[in-house]
C-alpha cells in the first residue's frame, strides 16, 4: 500500500448504480437454491465484462515503468478481512465462467483464506481488485490500488434512496462504486468509459449472462 501511494499518480471516479434489476435477478436465481449467489460475484462478473471491453484497465506497468502489459486473463482479487489482517484472494478467469460456478469458486476461496488453508495461486495473479465495504454500512470510500495492477473498485452499501425517473420521484436501491486507477497506465476518459460500462452491467443483468 505504501508503494502504491508513493509511486502511483492515482485518480478517482465515482458513479451511482441502480441495483433494482440486479437484485431482482439475484433473488430469482437464489430462490430455492441450496447455494446462494452473492452480490460480490455479480459485481465481479460485471467488472470482468467491462475489463474485456476496456482492456487497458486490465493492464500492469513493468517494474522499470517503461512498458504497459495488457493481461490475457481476467483474474479478480477481493479484499478480505481475516484474523491475520487484510488479504486479497484471487478469483480466476471470471470472464469465462458463469455466476453459479464463480459462486462456488468464491465461497471456497474465501473459506480457505479465512481458515488459513490457502492453496498455491490463491493469493497471486490478480489483474484487478474489488474492495466491498457495503456490509459495514459504508456508502462511499476510496480504495488504494493493489500493485502492480492498474485499478481497484471500491463498492459501497446498497441504500434505498429517492431518485427521479421519468420526472417522478421513486425509491430505488442505489449503490456507489468508486474507481481508483494508475494514471501512468490509463487516462481519465478511458477510465470513465470503463466505470460507466461497469455501471451499465450492474444495472442490466442480461449484459453479464449473454
Amino acid at each position: 500500500m505504501t508503494e502504491s501511494i508513493v509511486t502511483k499518480p492515482m485518480s478517482v471516479l465515482t458513479v451511482t448504480c441502480d441495483m433494482t434489476k440486479m437484485l431482482a435477478w439475484r433473488a430469482e436465481i437464489n430462490q430455492g437454491a441450496e447455494k446462494k449467489v452473492g452480490v460480490n460475484v455479480l459485481i465481479a462478473k460485471a467488472c470482468a465484462r467491462a475489463l474485456r471491453d476496456h482492456p487497458m484497465l486490465n493492464a500492469q506497468l513493468s517494474a522499470d515503468g517503461d512498458k504497459i502489459h495488457i493481461m490475457e486473463d481476467v483474474n479478480i482479487g477481493f479484499a478480505v478481512d481475516t484474523g491475520r489482517g487484510l488479504m486479497v484472494p484471487v478469483l480466476r478467469n471470471v470472464d469465462k465462467k458463469g455466476v453459479l460456478e464463480l459462486s462456488d469458486d468464491f465461497a471456497g476461496l474465501v473459506d480457505r483464506v479465512k481458515q488459513g488453508n490457502t492453496q498455491s495461486g490463491d493469493l497471486s495473479g490478480g489483474t484487478f481488485t474489488i474492495s466491498n465495504l457495503g456490509s459495514f454500512g459504508v456508502e462511499f470510500f476510496k480504495a488504494i490500488v493493489n500493485p502492480p495492477e492498474c485499478a481497484i473498485l471500491a463498492v459501497g452499501a446498497v441504500i434505498k434512496q429517492p431518485v427521479v425517473i421519468d420526472d417522478e420521484i421513486v425509491i430505488r436501491p442505489m449503490m456507489k462504486i468508486t474507481l481508483s486507477f494508475d494514471h501512468r497506465i490509463v487516462d481519465g476518459a478511458p477510465a470513465a468509459r470503463f466505470l460507466v460500462s461497469v455501471k451499465a452491467n450492474l444495472e442490466d443483468p442480461l449484459r453479464i449472462i449473454l
